[in-house]
């Protein structure tokens, strides 16, 4: 089993027609992402990330669908 704190995974931007670009804010080094909110409907409208030092990382996406 790999250690978590080792990992650094860049995944390919996906997205659809509508809300912000993506971008590529990353926690510092050591930490983690700890806490993703967002909002959705039928599908995942906006997703926002906040790291381990409490460093949030930005809201990516629509104003669509409800608060989770």
């Amino acid at each position: 089993m790999s250690n978590i704190n080792s990992l650094n995974i860049v995944l390919p931007y996906v997205g659809g027609d509508n809300g912000d670009d993506f971008g590529t804010q990353q926690c510092s080094p050591g930490e983690i992402i700890t806490k993703f909110n967002g909002n959705s409907g039928y599908k995942i409208d906006k997703i926002c990330a906040t790291c381990s030092d409490g460093r949030e990382l930005g809201c990516y996406g629509g104003n669509g669908g409800s608060q989770w």
